[in-house]
């Protein structure tokens, strides 16, 4: 019996194309992968120094923080004033920033004053602090003997050479709500825009 060829030819020369356009397509397909994920940077919102920065949080009180919006936007009816209010909040205050802001719209809207509205998300990076360990003193002996033996285990643990001072940091979403009584077409090229119907 002959040995068997591990190599098999193709048994047509359009086998043998489909093959080649196979591969030429799985390349292709790594290249567009490769372009998009290296996505360009997102273009930096623009300043505005004369505008007042209000900061949500979760414990705000929404009647103090509509009361401050209405009051900056009637205050900045000065001709060279930017009119705009900034609001910014962390994820878990997205909820109270998105109430003060609806609020002090359909204020706005009563006083039939017109206004544009244009929110964005961003990350922030932030450094995290370590968690300082409770030390409790009620315990039974063999209990404590065990903590001690964890307690050294962890002391002799060392990071790897050049990470000792690495500093740990995570991303934080940040909502920015632009709130303003004229429009703004650089911030409508970046976020869009909603407007008062009057």
């Amino acid at each position: 019996m002959p040995p068997k060829n591990k190599r098999h030819q193709p048994s047509s020369p359009t086998a043998s194309s489909a093959t080649s356009k196979r591969r030429r397509a799985d390349s292709n397909s790594n290249q567009a992968l490769a372009k998009t994920s290296a996505a360009p940077p997102e273009p930096a919102a623009p300043e505005y120094p004369d505008s007042n920065t209000i900061h949500i949080v979760a414990s705000s009180k929404i009647q103090a923080k509509v009361r401050a919006i209405l009051t900056a936007l009637s205050s900045d009816s000065s001709p060279n004033s930017n009119n705009v209010v900034v609001l910014q909040g962390r994820a878990p205050a997205a909820n109270k920033l998105i109430t003060v802001a609806e609020i002090a719209k359909r204020e706005l809207e009563q006083q039939q004053k017109p206004w544009w509205s244009y929110v964005g998300i961003k990350g922030v990076l932030e450094e995290l602090k370590p968690k300082e360990k409770q030390v409790s003193t009620a315990q039974p002996d063999s209990e404590q003997a065990e903590e001690g033996e964890t307690a050294d285990e962890e002391d002799a643990f060392e990071p790897p050479p050049g990470q000792q001072n690495r500093q740990k940091v995570r991303n934080v979403a940040v909502m920015t709500l632009y709130l303003a009584t004229k429009p703004r077409p650089e911030l409508r090229a970046l976020y869009g825009e909603q407007h008062s119907e009057n």
